[in-house]
Formats: C-alpha cells, sequence, structure tokens
C-alpha cells in the first residue's frame, strides 16, 4: 500500500452524512471512501483537460478512420464532446 499523507478539510453534515453511509453501505472506512472519490475526481478531470486522454470515451464506437483523421477527432470531436458533457451537468 502506498504511503498516506494526512490531510485535515471541513466538510459539510451533509457530506458526513452520505461518507457514513456509503462507508457503512460497503464495509469500508469512511476514509477509504473520501479517497475514491477524490481519485474519481482527479481522473475526470484529467480526461476532461487532455484531448488525447478523451479521444478513448469514442473509440468503442468510432472513429474507423482516427489513424488518418486523429487531428479532427482530438482538437474538433472531443472538446465539443467535453462541452456536451459540462452543459449536461
Amino acid at each position: 500500500m502506498e504511503a498516506m499523507i494526512r490531510k485535515q478539510t471541513y466538510i459539510s453534515s451533509r457530506q458526513n452524512k452520505m461518507i457514513k453511509k456509503k462507508a457503512m453501505m460497503e464495509g469500508t472506512t469512511e476514509a477509504e471512501i473520501i479517497r475514491r472519490a477524490i481519485d474519481n475526481y482527479l481522473e475526470n478531470e484529467m480526461l476532461d483537460e487532455d484531448p488525447l486522454l478523451g479521444i478513448i470515451a469514442i473509440t468503442d464506437k468510432e472513429p474507423f478512420d482516427g489513424s488518418s483523421k486523429h487531428d479532427r477527432y482530438i482538437y474538433i470531436c472531443a472538446p465539443r464532446r467535453r462541452m456536451q458533457k459540462n452543459e449536461s451537468m
């Protein structure tokens, strides 16, 4: 297991209740729930910021001509998908 670094922060009572409930349901610690949430958030942020990583999300459907038109998919299509995703939030 990777060495852990202690961080302190404040959370709302709503967040506290949700973390406690999820930890109890999964039979794990609250700290583990928080670590997973942080990892999930950071991974999603990296996908949103890096067009090369963002193209991974579309490879199972399209493009079939990605080797020849990769610039189009990375710099035109991927940013559009990120904008659509952000608008739906």
